[in-house]
């Protein structure tokens, strides 16, 4: 039964030979029913007694061994079962031929199109699904069957996957809502390039926020970029999560509104805001390790790069100077931080978050016995050293810098910084 067809006829007679056997009836003796079959059927949980359909039982074995040999390629019966009859590597093949063939073939020959009009694809990455002949949308719609006008031949078996960009550059730049909108603010002259299938998401992402002196609409590209950028990955969620969006003339009002709003707000910041400097793809951390030694005056610069938060950049700025300062043999320091909250973590105040966990766990395991190390806070007026570095950042190479002799400028602050002048800061 689990493997062959079992005929009409034959379902239908034994289910006459349980319902005589249910109320006491025989082929020469008649009872009454008393519950229609149909009820009879029902699971005890309904009120039934869970006696099976004969028919749709039999039906759902052969579908599992339809199933079974779409997604279980590996088991050995179901390679031996597409090899004899050349079924191939398609995991949902179109045509089963049937004859000069055995019966379990012929049965899962019969039942197939029952099981191919069931199937809905869940999409992964699209390189399965067909998308003219799968059934992959969510209501179950054939793309072939609704067409305007007839597929041709080689374009049938092409998969999801062959119809999509690279996914970011899709959603982001090439899909008709996102193109929309950036035709709206790149200039002509630039759309070809703009669009440029060339590249991949990141490296187009990083040509545009690398484009520092050109403005658009009075608006730096860089700032203006990031901020329609931010917006149609806002406006998707929205879509995807049910949640009401604009249109889209109404969307690109409320982006040139909301981006003029802001940039004549960072416009008026100063260019020294903080000890540490966040732009839109890059947080850099700046700090000054003193050795009272000597030779002089001996710092570490460290640049952070990727997602990370302020508090982050300073923790790894203070990781960087405590391993400098081991490796030059201190077994006494005083670490200076103008990050309160960065101070109180270390100094076990307060409970660190869970993004900067593996910084703090890189400074404990390197806080050994006989190392004496003392956190200390400082205002940020007393602090005008970090600020010099930050505002020559772009004069040095990225990465982790020892600089044994300061800069000629920056001496006058490290002396300010050291007998501990302090200046008002108009921010």
């Amino acid at each position: 039964m689990q493997t062959a067809c079992i005929p009409q006829a034959v379902c239908h007679e034994v289910d006459k030979l349980c319902r005589q056997f249910i109320w006491g009836a025989s082929a020469d003796k008649k009872k009454i029913a008393f519950v229609s079959w149909e009820r009879v059927q029902l699971p005890k949980e309904m009120g039934g007694l869970g006696f099976r359909n004969l028919s749709m039982l039999n039906n759902a074995f052969l579908l599992n061994l339809a199933w079974e040999i779409s997604t279980n390629p590996h088991a050995l019966w179901v390679q031996v079962i597409r090899s004899k009859y050349k079924v191939g590597d398609d995991p949902l093949p179109q045509c089963l031929r049937a004859y000069n063939c055995s019966n379990l073939w012929r049965n899962i020959v019969w039942i197939w199109s029952s099981f191919q009009n069931g199937v809905c694809w869940s999409l992964g990455n699209g390189k399965l699904a067909r998308f003219w002949l799968d059934a992959w949308l969510p209501d179950g719609i054939i793309l072939q069957r609704i067409a305007i006008q007839p597929i041709p031949e080689d374009l049938l078996n092409e998969t999801i996957a062959s119809y999509v960009t690279a996914v970011g550059l899709h959603v982001l730049r090439d899909c008709v809502v996102a193109s929309y909108i950036w035709k709206h603010f790149v200039p002509r002259n630039d759309l070809a390039e703009f669009f440029s299938s060339n590249t991949d998401l990141r490296n187009w992402v990083i040509q545009n926020l690398s484009k520092c002196d050109r403005e658009v609409q009075n608006m730096h590209w860089p700032f203006l970029f990031g901020f329609i950028f931010w917006s149609i990955w806002r406006r998707r969620n929205c879509s995807l999560f049910g949640e009401n969006d604009l249109s889209l003339d109404s969307m690109i009002h409320v982006i040139t509104c909301k981006a003029q709003d802001w940039y004549s707000v960072v416009s008026r910041l100063p260019e020294k805001i903080d000890s540490c400097m966040k732009t839109i793809t890059t947080l850099v951390a700046e700090g000054l390790f003193e050795t009272r030694m000597a030779n002089g005056l001996r710092g570490s610069r460290q640049a952070v790069f990727g997602k990370t938060s302020v508090l982050g950049a300073e923790l790894w700025s203070i990781l960087e100077g405590m391993k400098l300062a081991k490796s030059l043999g201190l077994k006494d320091i005083i670490v200076e931080s103008d990050n309160l909250i960065a101070v109180q973590i270390l100094m076990g105040v307060l409970q660190p978050p869970g993004v900067v966990l593996s910084v703090i766990s890189a400074i404990q395991f390197i806080l050994t016995p006989d190392w004496k190390v003392t956190f200390s806070h400082v205002l940020r007026d007393a602090n005008y050293v970090a600020d010099w570095l930050v505002g020559h950042l772009h004069t040095h190479n990225f990465g982790v810098e020892v600089l044994d002799t300061p800069p000629a400028d920056l001496v006058p602050w490290l002396m300010h910084d050291l007998v501990g002048v302090a200046y008002f800061r108009s921010v």
